[in-house]
């Protein structure tokens, strides 16, 4: 995460620097940082109800009614001749930070619901509906409330910046446990900090302003595509990887099954056709070499066949629970349990071969 954030604060240091901070580089940072409130707002209002908390729907919107007043602010700041206009927009720029500061405040008193009601669903979308109007009443506003050409920033723009860098960093505290969050309340007041006070829109230290501003956004947008993208894209592959090796998996027991039976019917064929008790064993035996499965032959309780040699020599020193036994004119066949599926198929089978032990 510093490492996002420093390589992002490199990246817009060197843009300033390289190419001086003027009307064109003021209007791609904050269309940039407009377009990232747009992808916050798109991410966090399409996700389904019973992920879209109160707290994040409120994130959501917020980030687009202040996003709606950066873009009359970019277009009147200083710099164009025939459509800049100071004051206005300072305005506008009080305006986004008022609904952002406030919007956040309200997110984190529902932090705690965790469900969202159609009531509550409307509420939060009346903030983008406010922007838009504000976008015609501000224009009856007089143009010097916070900002006086000559002059500089009015005692009314600093004290509401230092109130909006409180509410910043409230949401900053109140979010401590989550880097993102927290990072992106630290940023912001920051940015609030720097446009306290300055007497040109050109002022080092609106490129600071301006650079923190884009940080909060950029932290707010990575926590939401973090956890609303990529985090289920990640988890979905993780989960697809892995019914991909259990299909893998269920596929070559369906094939060690299918191919046991056919080798059990194999030998019930050769069984069939066996004299005696000794073809018998040597079928068995062909059988268990063939399948890797253990079988123990008894006749009259005298063990004459056992496919390893730690085997038991006695009936009684085998597990039915890890054995199956088939009995049939003083002969007895024990044979390895192995998967459930595999072990039915074998009980079946080998359990056909009991009416040619009497032979």
């Amino acid at each position: 995460m510093a490492l996002h954030n420093l390589i992002a604060l490199l990246i817009l240091l060197c843009i300033i620097y390289f190419v001086s901070y003027t009307y064109i580089t003021h209007l791609l940072l904050e269309f940039l940082s407009i377009f990232m409130s747009f992808i916050i707002f798109i991410v966090l209002i399409s996700l389904p109800m019973p992920e879209r908390t109160p707290f994040l729907q409120v994130i959501g919107t917020v980030f687009l009614s202040s996003a709606i007043l950066d873009i009359p602010h970019t277009i009147y700041y200083a710099g164009f001749t025939g459509i800049s206009n100071t004051g206005l927009s300072v305005i506008f720029w009080m305006f986004a930070r008022f609904i952002q500061s406030c919007g956040l405040i309200l997110a984190i008193l529902h932090l705690k619901y965790k469900n969202l009601n159609t009531r509550f669903t409307s509420f939060t979308f009346l903030f983008p509906l406010l922007s838009i109007l504000l976008i015609f009443l501000i224009k009856l506003l007089p143009t010097n409330i916070f900002y006086v050409e000559g002059l500089g920033t009015t005692t009314l723009k600093s004290v509401l910046e230092i109130l909006y860098t409180l509410l910043f960093l409230t949401f900053s505290i109140k979010n401590k446990n989550n880097p993102y969050l927290l990072l992106s309340g630290v940023m912001f007041a920051l940015s609030e900090i720097a446009f306290i006070k300055y007497a040109s829109l050109f002022d080092w230290t609106l490129w600071f302003g301006h650079i923190f501003k884009i940080l909060g956004v950029f932290n707010i947008a990575f926590y939401t595509l973090t956890n609303f993208i990529y985090n289920p894209l990640k988890d979905y592959k993780t989960l697809s990887d892995k019914y991909r090796r259990e299909g893998e998996k269920l596929n070559e027991t369906i094939s060690k099954i299918i191919s046991v039976q056919n080798n059990a019917l194999e030998t019930l064929s050769e069984a069939i056709n066996c004299k005696d008790r000794k073809s018998l064993v040597e079928i068995l035996r062909t059988f268990s070499e063939k399948e890797n499965i253990e079988i123990s032959v008894f006749s009259r309780e005298k063990n004459i066949y056992s496919s390893s040699l730690h085997l038991p020599n006695a009936i009684e020193g085998y597990d039915a629970k890890k054995y199956c036994k088939i009995e049939g004119n003083e002969t007895v066949i024990f044979i390895e349990k192995k998967m459930r599926l595999l072990q039915k198929s074998i009980d079946f089978l080998f359990s056909l071969f009991s009416p040619y032990l009497r032979k």
